[in-house]
């Protein structure tokens, strides 16, 4: 969000500049970022050419009615305003691929959001955002959701209908359960649900079998499913900072896992089975205390230096 002070003339005479240069040329793209504009220039709505309309980083605290006539644009970009809410007349953009609407004011977003049908991206990070619109759950072509640091307290139950999507990140907010559709998103190659509040996984994690990436750290798990060994792309997870004692056996399957993260947790053993996996290359097991492991074996922690060395760290644990 920018709360600076009124667009000075020469910022004004800038943004119109900018516009009439675009309109000159018949561009498509109109870059009016930066320019602590607090609204919109009408003569923006001139332009039905655009394709690409960036306004963020300024102090615009509403968006006109009349930007749902620019029907072809395909990124909005409105991330760093003051925006309170979106008009209705936003359905009128039925071209939308990607609207970034990150670092706002935004409370709700607009409950019939279907006519966006194209969209494929979505962020909405950094806003005191409680939660998402049913509608959000039909928008079929979206592929990315970003919501870091808002106040989602939960999803849609049906937010398992976006067969398309393929990157969730949810960091940072208060969520304490998964809809029972949530694995459903069998194209999930990419899920942050860190910072959260979440006491239990579903059994049907193992479903999302697409999964590259899935960190889950600082929650309230204090088991793991034993289908997490069915996730057999996974490279990197991150179970970190919440209160689990045992492992499941069956991670030993996780045979792409590169990276394992399990620091301050309550675990007082580890599976045998973390033997098998083939190209573990970082494990980070600080802060358990009941393992019993030196400090000198675990190295470092996350970020702040060399981690100890796997295979040294496996011996220490299972000595033959």
């Amino acid at each position: 969000m920018n709360h600076s002070k009124p667009p000075t003339k020469a910022a004004i005479k800038k943004a119109e500049k900018r516009i009439e240069s675009v309109a000159k040329k018949g561009a498509t793209e109109l870059y009016l970022d930066g320019l602590g504009l607090v609204e919109v220039p009408e003569s923006v709505r001139q332009l039905t050419q655009l394709d690409l309309l960036y306004l963020a980083d300024n102090s615009i605290s509403r968006l006109p009615e009349w930007l749902g006539e620019l029907h072809g644009i395909r990124i909005l970009d409105v991330s760093g305003n003051d925006l309170v809410e979106l008009p209705q007349s936003i359905q009128g953009l039925t071209k939308l691929k990607r609207l970034i609407l990150s670092s706002n004011r935004l409370t709700l977003l607009p409950e019939e959001l279907e006519p966006l049908s194209s969209l494929e991206s979505l962020s909405l990070s950094s806003n005191p955002l409680r939660s998402l619109p049913v509608s959000v759950t039909r928008l079929k072509n979206l592929r990315s959701i970003m919501a870091i640091h808002c106040d989602l307290r939960e999803l849609p139950e049906g937010f398992g209908s976006l067969a398309a999507l393929e990157k969730l990140d949810l960091q940072g907010n208060r969520v304490e359960r998964l809809p029972l559709t949530f694995t459903q998103l069998t194209r999930l190659t990419e899920l942050s649900l860190g910072n959260n509040a979440l006491t239990v996984l579903p059994e049907s994690l193992g479903e999302l079998t697409e999964l590259t990436e899935l960190w889950l750290q600082y929650n309230q798990l204090v088991e793991i499913p034993k289908s997490v060994g069915s996730l057999s792309r996974l490279t990197k997870l991150s179970l970190s900072g919440n209160r689990v004692a045992e492992l499941p056996e069956s991670i030993g399957n996780l045979a792409a896992l590169r990276s394992l993260f399990l620091g301050e947790n309550r675990l007082c053993s580890l599976p045998r089975t973390l033997r098998r996996l083939p190209v573990l290359e970082y494990l980070y097991l600080h802060d358990n205390p009941g393992l019993n492991i030196p400090e000198s074996l675990l190295g470092a922690r996350p970020g702040l230096g060399s981690p100890g060395e796997v295979s040294r760290i496996l011996e220490y644990c299972f000595p033959e």
